[in-house]
């Protein structure tokens, strides 16, 4: 048994042990159930993080790398900037992008950004499992792009229902008016940029 899941009952943590489990015996483990026989004495080469940032994150999973000494340590939560640096040389960020609840096929459909020191080793590991992967030395990128991509999804909700009680109020359709003139705005947007570049 090559793996172990921490938080595996969570929605990030079922994504993750479907995947895995396609091709491989996996061990797991969440706040809702005790540690598994299975997981007690082995010897687990990824120990893949799933659960939910908190003060106590860093610990937490410092705690969990003491009892199971994995080789590599794969943290697919959204954490703060430094995170993953401060849990080891051999913790990786690789944040899970997609619709909830149904991240599998999100998981094997978005290209794999894995940040850290050893993100070519567990890149490798996921491109060998046939999924486009982009490694970056620094865990604090792919940490920043999660919370930014966070950050940009939450304002474009804002904004939108901002746009929509403007329409509403001067009785015009939010679909003409924004989603409309925004295909325009791209599609001619895009038309100039590539007439500039030849």
């Amino acid at each position: 048994m090559n793996h172990l899941v921490v938080g595996s009952e969570g929605e990030a943590g079922k994504c993750i042990v479907q995947f895995l489990e396609e091709r491989e015996k996996v061990g797991k483990i969440d706040i809702k159930i005790t540690f598994p026989l299975e997981t007690r004495n082995n010897k687990f080469t990824f120990m893949h993080i799933c659960i939910p940032y908190s003060d106590e994150f860093i610990d937490i999973v410092k705690d969990y790398s003491k009892i199971f000494n994995p080789e590599h340590i794969i943290i697919y939560s959204t954490v703060a900037p430094g995170t993953t640096t401060s849990i080891g040389d051999n913790a990786v960020h690789s944040p899970i992008e997609g619709r909830h609840p149904h991240l599998i096929d999100a998981f094997k459909t978005f290209t794999r950004f894995v940040g850290g020191k050893n993100s070519q080793l567990v890149g490798k590991y996921f491109s060998n499992r046939d999924l486009q992967v982009q490694t970056f030395d620094k865990a604090e990128i792919t940490e920043l792009g999660k919370l930014f991509s966070s950050l940009r999804y939450g304002l474009n909700l804002v904004l939108a229902q901002e746009e929509k009680q403007i329409c509403d109020i001067l009785g015009v359709k939010f679909e003409d008016v924004v989603l409309s003139y925004q295909q325009m705005y791209n599609k001619g947007y895009m038309k100039t940029q590539y007439i500039q570049s030849i």
